[in-house]
């Protein structure tokens, strides 16, 4: 009787010796992460041990206590040191496993990615080629516009210097030049053309010069003012440069006046 119960109490003394000893143990050969510095937000926590890691949060021991953290709230070289490593979204996985399987296809000896890429590409050049056959041809026929609006608001300009009775010689037909032509067919000096290159004389020039034109094509005020107003003025510079010469009407001699200086001679 005795010796069973010695025996009992030599295992009882064994089993709880050995349960310190064994987290003694646990605790020794635990692999705990430590960091001098742990930064979360606007908290800077100092000789950081992490005692416990969870799926949302970690235990931490540092200078001045413990800490409870969410693993969202740590920066993310943190989280992947911790071994947090981000699942992959819905799309994401599925998009990755779209790319494995098609890499993984083959066509006799030739990936399937492969041939994908390879006609992507043709298909690109050919459209980038096209794109450029297509730019050289709009900008042709953008300069081709451009160069037909140019002649023909010079033909007008040169009816309208004509028409006024004045010839504008070449000048009418180059860029900025014809300004000149156009000043001395409404009369006015060419003064206006540097003039113009000030604030208030440049606006004023273009003012007179309406008005200063449509009174040399004999034309009434009106078709001054009309010209001085947006999309109306195309069509009224059309009318002046096509509009008939209105004649200058011519004082008769007064043959009365002839017969009686005739008499009183005789």
């Amino acid at each position: 009787m005795n010796v069973c119960r010695n025996y009992r109490r030599s295992w009882t003394l064994l089993i709880s010796g050995a349960l310190p000893l064994s987290v003694l143990l646990r605790s020794a050969f635990a692999t705990e992460e430590t960091f001098p510095t742990l930064e979360v937000g606007a908290h800077v926590y100092t000789n950081v041990t992490v005692t416990t890691k969870a799926k949302n949060y970690i235990f931490i021991h540092h200078s001045t206590g413990m800490e409870n953290i969410k693993v969202a709230d740590l920066p993310e070289e943190i989280r992947n040191e911790l071994g947090y490593i981000p699942e992959m979204s819905k799309k994401e996985k599925a998009s990755a496993w779209a790319k494995n399987k098609l890499g993984d296809l083959r066509i006799g000896n030739v990936k399937v990615a492969d041939l994908v890429q390879e006609k992507w590409q043709q298909q690109f050049a050919t459209a980038f080629e096209k794109v450029r056959t297509l730019d050289s041809k709009l900008c042709g026929a953008f300069l081709g516009g451009i160069l037909l609006i140019h002649l023909l608001f010079c033909y007008c300009c040169l009816l309208i210097c004509q028409k006024a009775g004045q010839e504008p010689g070449m000048l009418i037909w180059l860029p900025i030049l014809q300004v000149f032509p156009l000043l001395r067919a409404a009369r006015m000096s060419a003064g206006w053309a540097f003039a113009s290159l000030l604030i208030v004389p440049g606006l004023i020039a273009p003012i007179v010069w309406c008005f200063k034109i449509a009174k040399a094509r004999h034309k009434s005020p009106l078709i001054g003012f009309l010209l001085l107003l947006p999309l109306v003025n195309f069509f009224t510079f059309l009318y002046l440069a096509f509009a008939d010469k209105v004649p200058v009407p011519t004082v008769k001699e007064d043959r009365r006046t002839e017969h009686l200086m005739t008499l009183e001679t005789a």
